[in-house]
């Protein structure tokens, strides 16, 4: 009996459990977070959306930000030789941001 009380303790003064309705999905991260990360994601959209060329180096070739995913992939089309530039998914990573906030701050948005 006492281990079914201390598991039931657990479970609902667990710090990283969001209050019950705070999110939809299984294993999801804690609400404060995943509100802090979707506001992050519907800022740099934004900005993103209002730079002429939101562009960043992936490795060695060019490619054009089309947006940041949620679930932290950044979507880009590369450059490449043939006609069509070729749509990716890459993990957002600080280098990237980087390269578009100086392209954000040298235009003032």
């Amino acid at each position: 009996m006492s281990e079914e009380l201390t598991q039931e303790t657990t479970e609902t003064t667990d710090p990283t459990t969001p209050p019950a309705g705070e999110t939809g999905r299984r294993g999801a991260v804690a609400f404060p977070y995943a509100a802090a990360g979707a506001a992050f994601t519907n800022w740099f959209n934004d900005r993103v959306r209002r730079l002429n060329s939101p562009t960043v180096m992936l490795g060695t070739k060019r490619a054009s930000v089309i947006a940041l995913h949620q679930d932290g992939r950044m979507e880009c089309e590369v450059e490449t030789e043939a006609l069509e530039p070729e749509r990716q998914f890459v993990a957002f990573e600080a280098q990237y941001l980087d390269q578009l906030l100086r392209k954000i701050a040298a235009i003032g948005l």
